[in-house]
């Protein structure tokens, strides 16, 4: 059993609470500095334990952006493909406090708006593409050309 932690980035509302439970709701509700899940993936290359963070998006909680990065193995930065240009508009903050470990930027939300993307794109909502940024942070983290999630 492999254990590793994996930031979630991005700003608010972009989707990263209803990442991480994968419980999508309507109702809006921001995390507040960081909250931590345990979640168990059983993948082509054994079983997975992933402690995410879910980070706020506020800058009010900053001070907690920084130590989130020094615990995680990996990020992923997410942004809304429904609001792109306020939500990437910060990614080069974000890209940049996560620079020392593996990171992938994908864009939620693509069930609500069709729009091509130099980014992976995925739907929290609908489960579309939600193991692919996943599966990639997987490979770069244990050096392996392909590990999938067994679902």
């Amino acid at each position: 059993m492999k254990k590793i932690t994996i930031l979630i980035a991005g700003d608010l509302g972009v989707g990263k609470s209803s990442f991480v439970t994968q419980n999508f709701s309507k109702t809006y509700v921001p995390t507040v500095g960081v909250d931590s899940k345990d979640v168990t993936f059983y993948t082509s290359h054994g079983k997975i334990v992933v402690t995410f963070l879910d980070m706020s998006g506020s800058f009010a909680y900053a001070q907690f952006h920084d130590q989130s990065v020094h615990e995680a193995d990996a990020a992923i930065i997410m942004f809304d493909l429904t609001r792109p240009d306020e939500t990437t508009a910060r990614l080069d903050y974000w890209e940049a406090l996560c620079r020392r470990i593996p990171t992938v930027t994908v864009g939620n939300k693509a069930d609500l708006h069709d729009i091509h993307s130099d980014y992976m794109t995925m739907s929290v909502a609908t489960g579309h593409n939600c193991t692919e940024p996943l599966e990639k942070l997987f490979s770069q983290l244990f050096q392996q050309d392909k590990v999938t999630i067994i679902i």
